[in-house]
């Protein structure tokens, strides 16, 4: 009996002390593309800048004190990315769209087996651009007057998309290296992260007298945390309160307030 009260008065005082003191957080290491892609994540580079890291990586921030954890970030080229997380050597990867093919990397948010579009980090559309003054058009359903191939960053969803619809498409390492090329007549057009584009082009006299927009937008796409197939076995719980985390910042005040903190009219 005596043994039994002191096994409970220790418990009990443990718990106690598990309340009163901090836990320590749960590191979650994190992969994103070294590539702009302004305004969620900023910078070419392999560092995640102190002062304005990029919107989605600002309202990550924003969870960890209510779930305990720290994201711990890193940068690395896109493929690279896929690599890690499917290999385990990182927790999550930042972010993707869905493609069928890429569920041998890693997990998304799934509900009754398809995906939970309810659950994405961000919506982010892919936009058309061409030279001024070339015939290239395009009606929302066909791209036409092409001479020469579309440029899309490599590894890009949209990449797939094209050839699936049977256009030749010049991968390269960046949207600013196809912008160039669109300027030399090496390419026809250019495929790209409708934002990113924007924000190279208004920031660039070259690409903003000689480049034009079309309209609509190739495509409108939901984009995802992936977690390691690892992570999630381990910890399915604090996965999924993740991705809800995510849905409800993405939808609420506080994005609005970073927008306006990285979104500025240009001169």
């Amino acid at each position: 009996m005596v043994i039994k009260k002191i096994i409970l008065i220790s418990l009990i005082f443990f718990c106690v002390l598990w309340s009163i003191f901090p836990r320590t957080p749960i590191i979650i290491d994190v992969t994103c593309e070294n590539k702009q892609d302004f305004p969620y994540i900023i910078g070419n580079s392999s560092i995640i800048q102190s002062e304005k890291p990029g919107i989605v990586l600002e309202y990550m921030k924003l969870l960890e004190k209510e779930l305990n954890i720290k994201f711990r970030f890193t940068r690395n080229p896109w493929k690279r990315c896929f690599y890690l997380l499917g290999n385990n050597d990182s927790d999550a990867l930042i972010y993707a769209s869905y493609n069928s093919s890429r569920k041998k990397y890693g997990v998304y948010p799934m509900k009754n087996g398809k995906i939970d579009n309810n659950l994405s980090i961000v919506d982010i559309s892919y936009s058309l651009y061409s030279k001024k003054g070339s015939k290239i058009m395009w009606d929302g359903n066909r791209i036409s007057n092409l001479t020469e191939k579309i440029g899309a960053p490599s590894g890009y969803s949209i990449v797939s998309d094209l050839i699936e619809k049977g256009y030749q498409v010049d991968e390269s390492p960046s949207t600013v290296i196809d912008l160039k090329k669109l300027l030399i007549n090496r390419l026809s057009a250019v495929a790209a992260l409708e934002m990113t584009a924007d924000y190279y082009i208004e920031n660039n006299k070259d690409f903003a007298d000689k480049i034009i927009k079309h309209e609509p937008e190739l495509a409108i796409k939901p984009y995802f945390m992936l977690f390691s197939s690892q992570f999630y076995n381990c910890n399915p719980e604090l996965t999924k309160k993740i991705w809800v985390g995510l849905a409800k910042l993405r939808n609420s005040k506080n994005i609005t307030i970073l927008m306006k903190k990285y979104i500025r009219k240009h001169p």
